[in-house]
């Protein structure tokens, strides 16, 4: 939903000022929503790895989490690259495996591989 949205729902919306007091508190209720939204779906993204050594809580806050190529061969040589998923955390930076989904409604899983501190 955006913040028009909210605004078309407000009550007495035809007549609100668009910089009241009301539309500006369904402004702020509509960025906290979002910011929790966005911490649960990278929650969720971290409950995806699976044989980590050590308690994900005490990596600290997840703050980007995205998939990375990386060059197997010399520079010289053909590249072949393998894609990992890569968790930056503000103490670590996790690398994992990516574990294709088997069918179309379940969610790809992640294999911990190495943790930068």
């Amino acid at each position: 939903m955006t913040v028009e949205a909210c605004r078309i729902r407000a009550p007495n919306a035809a007549k609100a000022d668009p910089n009241s007091e009301e539309i500006e508190n369904l402004k702020e209720a509509y960025k906290i929503v979002k910011a929790i939204v966005k911490t649960i779906n990278d929650m969720m993204e971290l409950q995806k790895l699976e044989n980590f050594p050590e308690i994900i809580s005490n990596q600290g806050k997840l703050v980007l989490h995205g998939n990375l190529s990386c060059s197997e061969e010399p520079s010289d040589q053909p590249q072949k690259f393998r894609e990992y998923k890569v968790f930056l955390c503000e103490q670590s930076i996790i690398f994992a495996d990516i574990i294709p989904r088997k069918n179309p409604y379940s969610d790809d899983t992640f294999i911990y591989r190495v943790i930068l501190r």
